[in-house]
């Protein structure tokens, strides 16, 4: 389903990687479903060169020196993800691989609660909803592995 689901900043982060994911992907079905028809296998490519193209134009009708902007792909360049890979390495290094893994998916909610701080952005209801599900998603699937871990790790009686 991708790298992080939801994960925003995630998906800006790791845009050439999703980006040439996709377009194999598109070009292997095409290949594999309509064989023997190059058109089906150059379409994609075309998309994603009229994409580029697109998005180069595009830049020439955003301001060019906005401060704000510097800030917010700092932030999301920096900030969450170097910050959230750290966190997510040294998680690994300490907990079960299932139990790290789950943990990636506080990212989008450290990075709208970092947001909120930094940008003055609200939060409402529907971020604490979110929230709640999120952490109980984790917990529903990672008590399992810490409860065996610690029972793992718990000193046996000697009989």
């Amino acid at each position: 389903v991708g790298d992080n689901v939801g994960d925003c900043a995630g998906m800006a982060a790791d845009l050439f990687e999703t980006y040439a994911v996709t377009m194999i992907a598109a070009i292997l079905l095409g290949s594999l479903l309509f064989k023997d028809q190059v058109g089906w296998v150059i379409y994609p490519l075309l998309l994603g060169a009229v994409s580029v193209v697109g998005s180069i134009v595009g830049t020439f009708f955003g301001r060019i020196f906005n401060p704000r902007g510097i800030m917010v792909v700092l932030y999301l360049g920096v900030l969450v993800t170097v910050v959230g890979l750290w966190i997510w390495f040294h998680a690994l290094n300490r907990l079960p691989v299932s139990v790290a893994a789950a943990l990636q998916y506080l990212q989008p909610l450290v990075g709208v609660a970092a947001s909120a701080l930094l940008f003055g952005d609200r939060l409402g209801v529907w971020f604490l909803v979110g929230t709640g599900l999120v952490l109980g998603g984790i917990a529903g699937s990672t008590a399992p592995d810490l409860l065996s871990r610690r029972k793992a790790l718990a000193p046996q009686p000697r009989t």
